[in-house]
């Protein structure tokens, strides 16, 4: 308990700094200040994000079915004096979103998809119901279901391509996971530039194309973790997929890496 006790306190104490790229994208794309604006951080969890989005001044209410994530999230906000400035609302249902249409000038939706289990379409598309016109849904941290390397859950090799039955049974063979352990809630399938285009495809939208260099930047500040011998191999790669392959059909890079990040919509 005390050791929970202590990862609690971490989260809820934890700095900022490392959402700092996350906002810096968002406020590129939206093009103007945050401040005053009404974002819906869909998948609140502990309130990182949206505490990173409230100390640029805008008006967060977070949504998320764990009332435990909730309460931490609570605390968290109370710890930087944001109680006033940011709502934590447990939905269990989170395809009946208890807003108005066209409510947020902004959507996000960081690392959340792929913990959502079975046919993600009806969750997008009530995101896009709350969101004004010319507002902003953004996409980011979900696994790409394209690359078969599960780095989420198991950092097993094809897991994300296996039935849900094959893939317990195999993460129970290499000891990565617990009997008790539910991998579909835990985020193990990604989804793919392609399926997200799909879910939406019968709604009026743009799909806001990034500088150049901004792409290819952004994915490599995400990813701090990558030492800078890495990177030196990386970065080639990565210049050539955005100027070859993304730029050409109009697409985010991140369409073509292991994780969809940097997806921006705007509501036409």
């Amino acid at each position: 308990m005390s050791q929970y006790k202590a990862w609690i306190d971490g989260q809820i104490h934890a700095v900022e700094s490392s959402l700092t790229s996350s906002v810096q994208q968002l406020e590129y794309i939206y093009e103007k200040p945050l401040k005053g604006t009404s974002v819906l951080v869909f998948g609140s969890g502990f309130g990182g994000s949206s505490v990173a989005l409230a100390l640029k001044g805008a008006k967060i209410y977070g949504v998320d079915i764990a009332q435990n994530s909730i309460k931490i999230a609570q605390k968290r906000a109370i710890e930087h004096n944001l109680a006033e400035d940011i709502a934590f609302i447990c939905l269990e249902d989170t395809t009946n979103l208890h807003f108005p249409d066209s409510y947020f000038d902004i959507v996000t939706c960081d690392a959340v998809l792929e913990h959502i289990v079975g046919d993600r379409t009806c969750y997008l598309k009530e995101m896009w119901r709350v969101l004004k016109k010319k507002g902003i849904l953004y996409i980011s941290n979900t696994p790409n279901i394209l690359y078969p390397y599960d780095s989420h859950v198991t950092n097993l090799f094809l897991l994300p391509w296996m039935s849900a039955k094959t893939a317990k049974k195999y993460a129970l063979l290499r000891k990565k996971c617990l009997p008790s352990d539910n991998l579909e809630l835990m985020g193990r399938r990604g989804m793919t530039f392609w399926s997200i285009m799909r879910a939406l495809k019968k709604e009026n939208y743009m799909l806001i194309s990034t500088s150049r260099q901004c792409n290819l930047i952004t994915y490599m500040l995400e990813r701090k973790r990558i030492n800078t011998k890495k990177k030196k191999i990386l970065f080639p790669l990565l210049f050539v997929l955005n100027y070859v392959i993304a730029l050409p059909l109009n697409i985010p890079v991140s369409a073509l890496l292991p994780d969809l990040t940097f997806i921006a919509l705007q509501k036409n």
